[in-house]
């Protein structure tokens, strides 16, 4: 089975957003967070958070249930507030800090294979 992850290029060259650092210290609320990654990241993460098909840039977004186990809270969180140049990431910032604590509880608690 082939995995797809950031290229670790994009994690050394990439800053961490300030709010970043903020976010990784609340605690998050697996079940809340489900609902925003419902409405926020499934149609291109996929249910299962393994990624989907859907790719407008040609590359297959990430599986989260490896790549939120290998990245720093606040450097993954940084994707989610900022997006990934080159990629379909796009920016989500516009949600609340909760939300996003949430929805990162919500990645980390998704089965790894």
């Amino acid at each position: 089975m082939t995995r797809y992850v950031v290229p670790f290029v994009l994690i050394a060259c990439h800053n961490v957003n300030p709010r970043a650092n903020t976010i990784a210290e609340l605690e998050g609320d697996a079940l809340a967070g489900q609902l925003t990654y419902e409405v926020a990241c499934q149609e291109c993460h996929g249910e299962d958070g393994r990624g989907t098909d859907r790719s407008l840039h040609g590359n297959k977004p990430v599986d989260f249930t490896t790549a939120a186990h290998y990245y720093r809270a606040p450097v993954f969180i940084t994707f989610i507030l900022d997006g990934v140049d080159g990629t379909d990431m796009e920016p989500w910032g516009q949600l609340q800090d909760q939300e996003i604590a949430d929805v990162y509880a919500h990645i980390l608690a998704l089965p790894v294979e």
